[in-house]
């Protein structure tokens, strides 16, 4: 099994399609799109493959205290921003679904 990217309106349909209703669904790590995107081109990583156990040969670890801590300030800056910043692209999708009210009495 491959790991799969959603793009917002094949989510949406996804989601919908099982019979939950979308509150909100919009990129996040807008803020770090850039540096991810810059990593990608100066040491591009090898596609990950997912089995049922978890990521095979995963290139994932976790970065030096000071940058992981540079991140998580640029992940609050965004969250307190994401009200009134545009987020036309990210490098996750954030998507609250909810169950849709049943107004017949049971």
């Amino acid at each position: 099994m491959r790991a799969r990217r959603f793009l917002p309106a094949s989510l949406r349909r996804q989601v919908e399609g099982s019979g939950l209703a979308v509150e909100e669904l919009r990129y996040w790590n807008v803020l770090l799109t850039p540096l991810l995107w810059l990593r990608g081109r100066v040491d591009p990583l090898p596609e990950p493959t997912i089995s049922p156990q978890g990521p095979a040969g995963s290139h994932l670890q976790l970065p030096p205290p000071w940058l992981n801590l540079g991140f998580g300030v640029l992940l609050e800056l965004e969250r307190h921003l994401a009200s009134g910043l545009p987020q036309p692209w990210g490098s996750s999708l954030l998507l609250i679904p909810r169950k849709p009210v049943s107004l017949d009495p049971l």
